[in-house]
This record gives C-alpha cells, sequence and structure tokens, in this order.
C-alpha cells in the first residue's frame, strides 16, 4: 500500500484534514484455514480476529456499560488524565498509529491534545472503522486520518505517505487488544511493533491488571448476558462468513478465571453431542466439550515491564487508575 500527496501539512488548526481509508484484510480463504487449525487443536480454541459485524460491535458496546465490565471506564480515567503529560513526552510532528481504537472512544483525549502529524488507526471491522474515522474527523478537523483495515494478528504493514512530517511514531495499543494474546504471543506482537515504530519510536500500551477472582469473572459474566451473547454470536458469524452450520441454541457460555495462567478464559460448551460441518469438513463435538472463544490475560506492573524489556522495549512513564484495575505503560525502544 502507498499513498502520494495524500495528505495535507497542518499549517493552521482549522485547516481541514483528509481521512482516508485502506483495506489490508486478508482473504475469506485465510480466515478459514486459521478457524480450521484452532478448532483441530487439542483443547480446541476459536480463532476470532477477522470475525465482525454489525451486532457484534452493539453488544461489545453494550457490554462495555455494564457495571461489571470495569474495563472501559479505567481506560477513560488514565487515558484523560494523561493526555497532557503524554503530549509533552511523545512531542510535536508525531504519528499516532492506534490498534483496534474503536473500542476506545477515550482516545479522543489524546487525539485533541497531541494533535499528531497524522492519525493511523488501525482495525480489523471495517464498518467501525469508517465510524470511528468519521467521528474524530469531526472532533478534530484539521486532523490528517488514514484508517486501515488490518488483521492484528499479521504482519504489519502501512502504507508510505508524502506531504506530512513525521519525527517520531507513537504506537497505542489498548488492553482490548493485548488481552486477547498469550504472554509469547503479546511478546511477538510487541517484537513486531518495534519494527513498525522504528528509530526513536514510542508504544503506549493498556494493560488489564490482575486483581481479585470476583471482579474479574463478574467482568466476563455480566448479569445482564452481553458477554455470553457476545460470544455466542461467534459462531453466528462463522455461519454468515463461512458457511459452517452451527446451532447456537446448542451451546452455552461460561467465563472463569485461570490463576496457573493468569487470564479469564471465555467458553462455548457444547450442550449435547453434536456434528458441524465447515469448509467441507465434518467436525464432531461431545455432549459437556468446551470450546475457547477468548481470553483475557491480566499482569502485574512488574511483570508487563518485564515482557516489554524481553521485546527491546524500556519503561518511560506509567499511569493507573484510581483502583488500580488498569494501567498505561509508555515505553521507548532500548
Amino acid at each position: 500500500m502507498t499513498a502520494s500527496n495524500l495528505l495535507r501539512k497542518r499549517d493552521r488548526d482549522d485547516q481541514p484534514g483528509v481521512v482516508r481509508f485502506y483495506n489490508a484484510l486478508a482473504d475469506r480463504s485465510s480466515l478459514l484455514q486459521r478457524v480450521l487449525a484452532g478448532l483441530r487443536q487439542s483443547p480446541r480454541s476459536l480463532f476470532s480476529q477477522g470475525l465482525h459485524d454489525p451486532l457484534a460491535a452493539r453488544l461489545q458496546q453494550q457490554l462495555g456499560q455494564q457495571p461489571e465490565y470495569y474495563l472501559a471506564r479505567a481506560e477513560t480515567e488514565v487515558l484523560q488524565s494523561m493526555a497532557a503529560e503524554l503530549a509533552t513526552l511523545a512531542g510535536p510532528q508525531t504519528q499516532l498509529i492506534a490498534f483496534g481504537p474503536a473500542a476506545s472512544d477515550a482516545l479522543s483525549a489524546v487525539l485533541q491534545t497531541l494533535q499528531p502529524s497524522l492519525y493511523l488507526p488501525l482495525e480489523f471491522d471495517g464498518a467501525v472503522l469508517y465510524r470511528h474515522c468519521m467521528a474524530m474527523s469531526e472532533l478534530c478537523p484539521g486532523q490528517n486520518i488514514a484508517g486501515i483495515a488490518i488483521d492484528h494478528a499479521a504482519e504489519l504493514s502501512l502504507p508510505a505517505f508524502l506531504g506530512v512530517t513525521i519525527r517520531r511514531n507513537l504506537l497505542y495499543v489498548p488492553a482490548t487488544v493485548l488481552s486477547r494474546l498469550a504472554p509469547q504471543e503479546c511478546q511477538v506482537f510487541m517484537e513486531r511493533a518495534a519494527l513498525l515504530a522504528g528509530r526513536g519510536g514510542m508504544l503506549l500500551a493498556g494493560v488489564d491488571l490482575k486483581q481479585d477472582r470476583y471482579t474479574l469473572e463478574a467482568s466476563c459474566n455480566d448479569a445482564a448476558g452481553f458477554a455470553a451473547a457476545l460470544h455466542l454470536n461467534l459462531l453466528q458469524q462463522m455461519n454468515q462468513a463461512l458457511g459452517s452450520d452451527f446451532v447456537l441454541d446448542a451451546w452455552d457460555y461460561r467465563g472463569s478465571w485461570s490463576g496457573a495462567r493468569g487470564r479469564t478464559e471465555m467458553h462455548l460448551l457444547s450442550s449435547q453431542a453434536q456434528q458441524v460441518s465447515l469448509g467441507g469438513q465434518s467436525l464432531q463435538f461431545a455432549a459437556g466439550e468446551s470450546l475457547l472463544a477468548g481470553i483475557g490475560s491480566h499482569y502485574t506492573l512488574a511483570e508487563f515491564a518485564e515482557l516489554g524489556r524481553h521485546a527491546g522495549w524500556l519503561p518511560v512513564k506509567l499511569w493507573a487508575d484510581s483502583r488500580q484495575q488498569y494501567a498505561l505503560h509508555l515505553m521507548k525502544l532500548s
């Protein structure tokens, strides 16, 4: 992907910015192969990156408003409180590259304060990405924005832009992205992020902190049932996108905390012996068999800082919310 002279250099705050969109998503055949690979594992897991629909976006938004789901509130508190200090540390002529920004409306506080030369939001749901970009453009009329639909698990490759002066890349990765990865996967992701950031680059990483079991399990088992609906909807998305024939009523949802793995686990449980067709193959599920539909990795402050060091990042600044549920680590390349 390349783009020449598409973006304007900002000479005045009231000068209109330019909004562009790019599609770097893998084709459906690649998604099918990754889903099948997960379902062949023991225990089975569901590769959900790349599965999305309007219902999933609504359910995610509604889940974020539930009293049990603390993450959205904690993230908003931290981003709003540290935006000015971050702008000072990052400096002028920064390119802000945000992974999964649609999950974080609070990012607007950083965008308004930092005023980056170019804002690159990366999101796998194209419709959500479009709404986010247009909302940020309306909020910050002079901002250059290049929205990219991309699979966060894929190799990172961004367009080259002319006409905008970039002194530093600042990568923002919220906990909603990092927590989906096991620690080893997170380290690989951060190593690849280092290549993307380049010389002088910085990383702002959101971390879901370890806390008591009751709070963590409540966050993935909200009383209103939005977490359950969100994960069961993955089966419907597979039916629509990949031609499978999952029967949603034959599955139950359960979220639990695994202290040994340091993560919450979201499982879909087969309520009966059943056969599912996918990609020309027949998959057998026993009654009570579990399908791992998602994880939420949690860290202590020290654990994540050490993970960052192994990936080549050194700590610069740390912010946390008042309840010590969410933290933002600002790091620079070693």
